[in-house]
């Protein structure tokens, strides 16, 4: 279920008038066993999960960065002037755009909020910039969702997340554009332990209904996976999540 967390109040108008509230620029959500928050800070896309055991995650993916997918690099986070270092994984989501994840530890999760500009230092590259405006209430709300959960068997958990195997071509001018808003289209996928696709959920909409239904459609009819894996290596259900840029 996507909530829309409370909007920030724009600044005053030219005419002093009261400024109508403005949409917040991250997104809360429960999925089974899990919530999360997510958001677009600038040119990246920023992640963070919890659930009720105490498992989290950090995922931040931006076209700058060069990690490969599975290499380990140190780094940074700094905001203002507190700074937790903490290693990262490289990843990339469906389209190509690369990133890391990273246990969002207690302590990473309170700096990211305190709020205000942060920056991300990884390896040696290039600082990432991030406008984390909005983020502490969806920080607080988040922790809040998951301590409302019910802990899980852990013979449902899945400790090995579900790999793709297989994803559809998507190509731009196949999909209906009428209305699009975005750029970008976020999904969450529920693979079942056959490695099909149990069900699709629209994290972040392009704004047009048609055309996140076709993106579902195509994910969820010819997408494979290898399953996602307890901690016995049984294959159970599990949730897989990325974006597509148009």
């Amino acid at each position: 279920m996507i909530r829309t967390l409370p909007a920030a109040l724009l600044a005053s108008a030219a005419q002093g008038q009261e400024p109508p509230p403005a949409a917040s620029p991250w997104k809360l959500y429960d999925a089974p066993g899990s919530c999360a928050v997510s958001g677009n800070p600038g040119e990246a896309f920023l992640l963070v999960a919890l659930n009720p055991e105490g498992g989290s995650m950090l995922r931040l993916h931006h076209p700058a960065m060069t990690i490969a997918v599975g290499e380990k690099q140190p780094a940074v986070l700094v905001v203002g002037a507190e700074e937790i270092a903490f290693e990262a994984r490289g990843a990339r989501t469906s389209d190509g755009t690369p990133g890391f994840t990273a246990p969002a530890s207690a302590q990473l999760r309170r700096l990211l909020g305190a709020g205000g500009t942060a920056s991300i230092v990884l390896g040696e590259e290039r600082p990432i910039l991030l406008d984390l405006d909005g983020l502490p209430t969806a920080i607080t709300e988040m922790e809040a969702c998951a301590a409302a959960m019910t802990p899980r068997d852990p013979a449902t958990i899945a400790v090995v997340k579900p790999k793709p195997l297989r994803f559809p071509t998507i190509n731009p001018g196949d999909l209906p554009t009428g209305d699009v808003t975005g750029d970008q289209v976020a999904f969450r996928l529920t693979v079942s332990p056959e490695g099909r696709v149990a069900a699709c959920e629209i994290v972040t909409s392009s704004g047009a209904e048609a055309l996140d239904a076709k993106v579902c459609q195509l994910l969820s009819d010819e997408s494979r996976f290898e399953p996602g894996r307890n901690a016995d290596g049984q294959a159970v259900t599990a949730t897989y999540q990325s974006r597509l840029k148009f």
